[in-house]
């Protein structure tokens, strides 16, 4: 975990064998809508069958630029189509039945499950791969480098794929984050319903405890990302900002605390146990915990609420 904790490159690549569960479920939850933003799951293949080129729907350009290219790319496909029935190596975007179908599938045999909240379970099992799903092939592709192109190339009896060879751009990843983010912030409304809003994610990213232990770690990520509109990346303006909102947050809690270089101390109890927190670590205990499940809540609360056509 921890991939979006830098700032990526702009053809930095992340394969879907490396995506821990958490970003498998926000690549997942991204099909679900045909948004901008959408995150396309990639491969770097040719094909060979027929094919026809049919139109996207719902994902028509907007600017003149992505036009004149879908334009331009659409006389080359249906040029192909008529002339050769075959797809040149290149990099694709898989169509959103099969890719929803090929990342439930990861999600679900994925080895650590503790970052998936009880409202996600829920959703995983009341939807189901389609009835003609074949795990190595698609029913469709796009050509993709940057631009969403608003037709897809329907294979006429499916195309066999390498599921190891999938991948999606961290470039793709981090900008849909942050438009989600974004999103859910404006969609709250009023300042007190984002407060409300924020607060439940600050709960609900808490490791489970009967006694409802105080984590500042939680507390900072959520408002550091509330006044950002994205994760904290690597830099030292980040973890200097975000090292103050932990202080902030202990702070609120403990009536007793010292803040010094690099270290946090605070009575953690009304026994007058003491608690540290090490700046050092705060990274690692972002990436094996926090992160982990804040992105997975992010990515939840835009489940659809009705039914989704599975």
């Amino acid at each position: 975990m921890g991939h979006l904790l830098k700032q990526p490159f702009a053809n930095e690549t992340i394969g879907l064998s490396k995506l821990g569960p958490a970003e498998l479920i926000l690549v997942y939850m991204s099909q679900f809508n045909n948004l901008p933003w959408k995150i396309p799951l990639c491969i770097d293949e040719g094909f060979e069958g027929s094919f026809s080129v049919t139109e996207r729907a719902l994902s028509v350009p907007t600017s003149h630029y992505q036009r004149t290219e879908c334009q331009r790319e659409r006389t080359i496909y249906e040029d192909l189509f008529v002339k050769e029935r075959y797809l040149p190596k290149r990099v694709y975007e898989v169509d959103s039945e099969n890719a929803l179908n090929i990342l439930l599938t990861k999600i679900v045999h994925s080895k650590d499950k503790k970052t998936l909240s009880k409202k996600f379970i829920e959703k995983i099992y009341s939807i189901r791969p389609s009835n003609d799903y074949v795990h190595n092939c698609v029913s469709a592709v796009s050509p993709y480098k940057g631009v969403k192109m608003d037709f897809w190339l329907v294979f006429e009896s499916g195309a066999s794929i390498d599921i190891e060879q999938l991948f999606v751009y961290k470039k793709d990843l981090v900008h849909d984050l942050e438009q989600t983010i974004l999103q859910l912030i404006e969609s709250c409304g009023s300042a007190d319903e984002v407060k409300k809003f924020q607060q439940e994610l600050i709960d609900r990213i808490k490791p489970n405890s009967l006694d409802n232990d105080f984590f500042p770690i939680a507390e900072a990520l959520v408002r550091f990302i509330f006044k950002k509109k994205r994760l904290p990346y690597q830099s030292g303006v980040d973890r200097k900002q975000l090292w103050g909102l932990i202080a902030v947050a202990v702070s609120k809690f403990s009536s007793r605390s010292e803040v010094n270089a690099g270290e946090i101390c605070y009575l953690s109890n009304d026994k007058g146990d003491k608690a540290y927190i090490h700046s050092d670590y705060v990274r690692s205990d972002l990436e094996k915990t926090y992160y982990a499940k804040l992105l997975a809540e992010l990515s939840v609360s835009l489940l659809p609420e009705e039914d989704d056509g599975f």
